[in-house]
């Protein structure tokens, strides 16, 4: 009889603990914008009673939560201006609109940011809708990926008293778009059926070709050497090379400029100036790279300027002349070459930078001449110092998340950008591009979720450091049957007296009936 009674004890716990697993988990208390295919996501900002020099960050994630990948354009609309306490000096009328969305700076960071206006921008002059001409785009996010997403805000320390008091209302809008995959009848392809393709590049003197996949990861790491040897090219495996809108390209063009934009005062170009361009069909597409792409320019040593200080890559852009960028961490380059990593192709040169000349002996001036006008020194490039490598929690269990920061300055005297990397033991995990005016400094952060128990060691641009997994406590059956259902043990134990001591008042019961 004891033996039948703890038999029906134990499937009725059997059975509650499996009901209680069919039922629905509660809501998480904060869950990040949550994309599905061709959803959107908005968060509502409002800002003002601002001080010149105030600065803030947001910080959230998108997450796709549908089956295929896909890129997200971002943009702002709803843009409120509203006047504050302090009115227009001119007209004194608290009616007019205020004039904080003109002068209030806003930029954001991704590892997988593209874009083709030049960041920060001012509230009112941000992309507008998902066809603006210019745009803001993540790229490329897979099914249930989730990336981090750091919006900052700054108003100038030379805004005047006319914003004092005012305010900005906007919202960000989130559109999470698919990848066009097509088969050969025109159908679309399903995320395991990514077929493969053929990336065509096109040098002066030759074509290569690479094979990718459709959905633009290059499936084998690969490096090109091309124009004469001046020029080489390194890509990852596992790098995602797609368009603005999301298309494939098919062709990569190098050329080399007839006419090079000139120089900033104080550098020389000592190298060629190469055009990378990409194309879909006849006309040229801006493309992103999912992690950086090495380039190396090769120079002349024997034509450098004599009073040559320094050298590096620069890129050039319509909005912001020559961009210097940060050498290639821990690479080292021969005689005659510099490297740099880039996340974008635009145009390409090799600049040097030259100290003041020795100024001239001249005659001593007379009553009735002018002294010239003193030469300013010119200005030092971008150049950036990573410190204070942080790591919270060192030690943790598996399946945790794991924040590493570091902290980024521009020593230079000229603006310039850095693909800030994070290694873990010796292998590339993700970077971001960090882009800082002269003296600016600003802390850059991951986010990793080990999975294997054991010691791995972090490295940001040469700094590291270490945190350890250790084996947490084991879930029963190596399967936590009650995370995220807000359940104990403590309750499933007095579920389970209650079954036990109603199973015993029923088994007496049917005992007295039976006596009687």
């Amino acid at each position: 009889m004891m033996r039948s009674v703890i038999k029906q004890i134990s499937l009725t716990i059997l059975f509650l603990i499996t009901v209680m697993l069919a039922l629905p988990a509660p809501a998480q208390a904060q869950a990040p914008v949550d994309l599905q295919l061709n959803g959107e996501g908005a968060t509502p900002w409002n800002i003002g009673n601002l001080q010149p020099g105030d600065t803030g960050t947001k910080v959230l994630t998108l997450r796709n939560a549908g089956s295929r990948p896909g890129f997200i354009t971002i943009w702002l609309s709803d843009i409120v201006n509203s006047e504050g306490d302090n009115p227009e000096p001119e007209t004194g009328n608290t009616d007019e609109p205020g004039e904080l969305g003109d002068v209030l700076l806003l930029t954001l960071y991704s590892s997988r940011l593209s874009t083709n206006v030049s960041l920060p921008l001012n509230v009112n002059s941000f992309p507008q809708s998902n066809t603006d001409p210019g745009y803001i785009k993540i790229s490329p996010i897979a099914p249930s990926e989730i990336i981090d997403l750091t919006w900052e805000w700054q108003l100038p320390v030379t805004a005047d008293n006319s914003v004092m008091g005012d305010s900005v209302t906007f919202t960000i809008n989130y559109l999470l778009t698919e990848y066009p995959l097509e088969n050969g009848g025109g159908g679309t392809v399903s995320p395991a059926a990514i077929l493969p393709a053929t990336l065509i590049i096109v040098t002066p003197e030759q074509e290569i070709r690479i094979a990718i996949q459709s959905n633009g990861i290059i499936m084998e790491p690969f490096s090109v050497t091309a124009i004469s040897g001046q020029v080489i090219l390194s890509f990852e495996r596992g790098t995602c090379i797609i368009t603005s809108d999301g298309s494939l390209p098919k062709r990569l063009e190098m050329t080399v400029l007839e006419e090079v934009p000139p120089p900033p005062q104080g550098m020389a170009i000592v190298s060629p100036a190469y055009r990378f361009l990409f194309y879909t069909g006849k006309d040229p597409r801006q493309v992103s790279f999912s992690q950086p792409v090495r380039l190396v320019l090769h120079y002349d040593v024997a034509r450098l300027p004599p009073n040559t200080t320094g050298l590096s890559v620069a890129y050039y852009s319509e909005e912001d002349g020559w961009v210097h960028l940060e050498p290639v961490s821990g690479f080292i380059a021969g005689e005659g070459q510099v490297a740099a990593v880039v996340n974008h192709f635009t145009i390409f040169a090799v600049l040097a930078q030259l100290a003041p000349a020795e100024p001239a002996i001249v005659p001593p001036l007379s009553q009735t001449e002018t002294p010239p006008a003193a030469l300013k020194p010119p200005q030092l490039p971008a150049r950036f110092e990573v410190s204070n490598l942080e790591i919270a929690p060192d030690k943790m269990s598996p399946g945790k998340s794991v924040s590493i920061r570091a902290h980024i300055t521009n020593v230079g005297e000229l603006s310039g950008e850095r693909n800030v990397t994070l290694k873990i033991n010796g292998l590339f995990v993700d970077s971001k591009l960090v882009k800082l005016a002269p003296k600016q400094n600003k802390n850059v952060s991951f986010t990793v979720i080990p999975h294997e128990v054991g010691d791995y060691e972090v490295e940001v641009d040469g700094l590291r450091t270490s945190f350890t997994v250790t084996e947490g406590e084991a879930p029963l059956y190596g399967i936590d049957l009650f995370a995220n259902r807000g359940l104990t043990y403590a309750a499933l134990f007095g579920i389970g007296a209650v079954v036990v001591v109603v199973t015993l008042l029923l088994l007496t019961g049917r005992k007295a009936k039976s006596k009687v």
